[in-house]
């Protein structure tokens, strides 16, 4: 309980000028499992503030392991820092040969306090599934490639993506009658 209160304090009085630290972070990390780490980035209110904190990030890949899962929380910044951070973790995503997945994406919404100083923490998950459909959208524009699009709207469309997995499959094979036929069906 007292390392909970230090660390409240210790946030609370966090600002931009702050050293890049947090009191009992061994004791966070440990109590968060699973080898968790605890990466620390600046405000972001210079050039030179963005460029470390992207160096930052981008460098979490090298400590990812194949199949890890990241969490992020976007919590407590300026409202510039999560559009950073997310933008570099899906790249991560999209780019690491490691397969790591974001799972959850936690924002604490510090406006919509309730009456005892409590702010709701929302998944903003629909976040990764706008990318994730923006990604098989772009794939499929550009190179045909509906597999990922086909796995996005499987869920509500299973016959669509059916045909989108279809007309991925005739124009790998270069098929150009059955490709014609594909796009019929499309």
């Amino acid at each position: 309980e007292e390392k909970y209160f230090e660390i409240a304090e210790y946030c609370d009085n966090a600002n931009a000028s702050s050293e890049l630290s947090i009191t009992h972070r061994d004791t966070i990390e440990k109590i968060l499992g699973a080898n968790s780490k605890i990466v620390l980035i600046r405000y972001g209110l210079t050039e030179e503030e963005q460029d470390e904190n992207t160096k930052l990030i981008l460098e979490i890949e090298k400590v990812l392991n194949t199949g890890d899962e990241i969490i992020l929380d976007i919590s407590h910044s300026f409202r510039s820092l999560p559009l950073m951070i997310m933008s570099l973790f899906m790249y991560i995503q999209e780019v690491s040969r490691k397969q790591v997945a974001i799972s959850h994406i936690h924002y604490g919404m510090f406006e919509a306090k309730d009456s005892d100083g409590v702010a709701p923490i929302v998944e903003m998950n629909q976040v990764l599934k706008i990318n994730q459909t923006i990604s098989g959208a772009y794939s499929f524009k550009e190179y045909g490639n509906a597999y990922r699009l086909a796995d996005i709207v499987n869920e509500y469309d299973p016959s669509l993506a059916a045909k989108l997995r279809s007309f991925s499959n005739v124009l790998n094979y270069n098929h150009l009658s059955a490709m014609r036929n594909e796009v019929k069906n499309l």
